[in-house]
């Protein structure tokens, strides 16, 4: 007569009970570790997050008095004007390689805000008249950008 690990009750006895321990027992340590590689990967995400933020509010913490005094400068000194609004815009340019989503997005139109402003400069620089409309509306552009890019990191 044979002996099987299980017996005859519905089920299959003690033999399954027991694989069915030693089966979870090892599925725990697995278990734990997909637990905590979603809380690296949570605190990676936070940390990048944070960092990015912290870019967009030193790059944008300014800026909105540094293009005040270059617009106000367009037609007295053009060229300092310039050089302002060129160095804002690299400054945009920069923080937004190191960001994406949504507060990427708001530094780009701060960006094109600020070069649509610099080509005034150039235009004033060259003895043209600056266009006041265009000088407007990328000053309104550029308000709604950069509240936008600190609104994404409030």
């Amino acid at each position: 007569m044979s002996r099987s690990s299980t017996s005859g009750t519905a089920g299959g006895g003690p033999g399954t009970v027991v694989r069915m321990r030693i089966g979870a027992a090892l599925m725990l340590p697995g278990l734990l570790a997909l637990t905590a590689c979603s809380e690296v990967g949570d605190a990676v995400r936070d940390s990048a997050n944070d960092a990015a933020c912290s870019a967009v509010d030193s790059t944008t913490s300014g800026v909105r008095d540094t293009v005040q005094r270059a617009v106000d400068g367009l037609t007295a000194d053009p060229s300092a004007s310039g050089r302002a609004l060129q160095a804002v815009r690299d400054a945009l340019a920069a923080a937004e390689r190191g960001i994406s989503g949504d507060a990427k997005q708001a530094l780009a139109d701060a960006r094109d805000a600020v070069a649509d402003l610099a080509d005034q400069a150039r235009r004033s620089a060259r003895g043209l008249d600056v266009d006041t409309s265009e000088v407007e509306d990328a000053q309104r552009r550029l308000g709604e950008a950069v509240d936008e890019a600190t609104s994404v990191c409030s």
